[in-house]
């Protein structure tokens, strides 16, 4: 114990404040070194989050080499060649800039320095490296989108058109990063661009696609179901022309309420749509109409995002005028009891008149109406304690059926009470409150209920 005891005892390293750390050259004045890209980041310090000022700091200086290299990726060049075809949008472009960035990812960290409040890294690129790196990824990209390209071109040849698309998409999203680039392929001897063939082939493809109705007008009672519609798609080619698994949108045109169809063609190229009864609030004409559905077109996620290239105008589409015939309604009216201040007439005129502007017509007589509209009402009028005034009770029933003798629509009238100085007065009186809650409540359901059903 004595020996050990007099033994050299190992000294602990010392370790230096961070407050008497010194500031390196690079931190005092920005380094300039000939052939690289120099990046210098800062960010202050999150006492909570170390991991926050870490990353701010190499963001910061990660943008700075960027924009010393000008990395042109806002496809400007490319955009004026084809602004007549309208084949790429700002939202490619804005894209685009930040998939960039991501090239950026391979600069070396040089050195890092930090005090109490802040945090520096300086991070290195080399030119040349950089050069060849991005000529070998834009090589490969250009190598991988060429043969999409060709697949989706040998795709249109048997009419498979999501297959195309799907393609000419996958193409896209390699290439997107370089879009500003000069992204050029030999075929037969001949320099081609390669962004301006699949913009091509889109167009054509766009062009080409036909979506039908079965029908050049569809003529629809109000209120009833029409028949199955079916719409066809056909694209030219070995394939006969059949478009199988083809998305389409399918939409009313002046009806904002409703959601519309998704729906995709069977093998042979058909959609069957049942629609139901169709929602409306007159006799108008409306339309139906179908489009590629762009978002479901493709067979991955996230390059549907391209599909927005492709101008409104040029989507496939199809529109079916739609002719809205009137539904006839019969009114029966009947009324028992004390009926000084009852009008029938007043009744029916008021039904007549709900009906009319909601596009529907009172049945003449001719054939059998569409719908039946009962109305039993009981009316009765009493004297209050003292004598000198009156109370009149409306009681009644309200009863809708369909030409199948369907309940549609059915509600009680119970207890429509007013006062007066005497039965005539009261009941008046009664009447003109009935008839208030007819048009303002009871008949706008009536109809809400036969004319615009859940039609999904």
């Amino acid at each position: 114990m004595l020996l050990a005891s007099c033994g050299r005892q190992k000294s602990q390293p010392t370790v230096t404040p961070i407050s008497l750390i010194p500031k390196p050259g690079w931190v005092q004045q920005r380094p300039v070194e000939v052939g690289q890209y120099i990046g210098i980041g800062v960010a202050r310090k999150n006492p909570y989050s170390p991991s926050d000022h870490l990353e701010a700091a190499r963001k910061q200086a990660l943008s700075d080499i960027a924009m010393q290299i000008k990395v042109r990726v806002d496809a400007n060049s490319t955009q004026s060649q084809y602004e007549d075809k309208q084949s790429f949008s700002e939202e490619f472009r804005s894209f685009t800039r930040t998939m960039a960035q991501a090239e950026l990812e391979e600069c070396q960290l040089v050195d890092t320095w930090q005090n109490e409040q802040e945090y520096w890294v300086f991070y290195r690129l080399s030119q040349e490296e950089y050069r060849k790196a991005r000529a070998r990824k834009i090589q490969l990209a250009v190598d991988q989108a060429l043969s999409h390209l060709q697949t989706a071109r040998q795709s249109t040849r048997h009419s498979d058109v999501v297959a195309a698309y799907d393609f000419c998409l996958r193409a896209l999203d390699r290439l997107a990063p370089f879009s500003g680039e000069s992204l050029i392929y030999e075929e037969a001897g001949v320099s081609r661009s390669l962004l301006a063939d699949l913009a091509d082939l889109m167009m054509q493809l766009s062009r080409q696609t036909y979506l039908e109705f079965g029908v050049k007008q569809w003529r629809v009672k109000m209120a009833h179901a029409p028949e199955d519609l079916e719409i066809r798609v056909r694209y030219p080619g070995a394939g006969g022309g059949i478009v199988g698994g083809f998305p389409v949108k399918i939409r009313y045109n002046g009806i904002d309420t409703h959601n519309g169809w998704k729906l995709s063609t069977d093998q042979d190229g058909r959609i069957r749509l049942r629609v139901g009864v169709i929602p409306s609030s007159g006799n108008r004409l409306l339309s139906l109409r179908a489009e590629m559905n762009l978002e479901a077109l493709s067979q991955e996620a996230p390059h549907w995002r391209w599909l927005s290239l492709l101008p409104p105008a040029q989507r496939p589409s199809a529109e079916l005028p739609i002719e809205i015939i009137p539904a006839s309604m019969e009114m029966k009216i009947s009324s028992s009891g004390d009926l000084l201040g009852w009008s029938a007439a007043a009744v029916e005129q008021i039904i007549t008149a709900r009906l009319g502007k909601a596009g529907m017509v009172v049945f003449g007589g001719l054939g059998r109406p569409d719908f039946q509209l009962v109305l039993k009402v009981q009316c009765r009028a009493l004297p209050l304690e003292g004598g000198e005034q009156t109370s009149a009770v409306l009681n009644g029933t309200l009863r809708v059926v369909d030409a199948a003798n369907v309940v549609r629509y059915q509600q009680s009238l119970n207890e429509v009470r007013s006062t007066g100085p005497d039965s005539a007065s009261a009941l008046r009186a009664a009447h003109k409150r009935l008839l208030e809650n007819l048009e303002l409540s009871v008949l706008p359901r009536v109809l809400e209920r036969i004319l615009q059903p859940d039609a999904d």
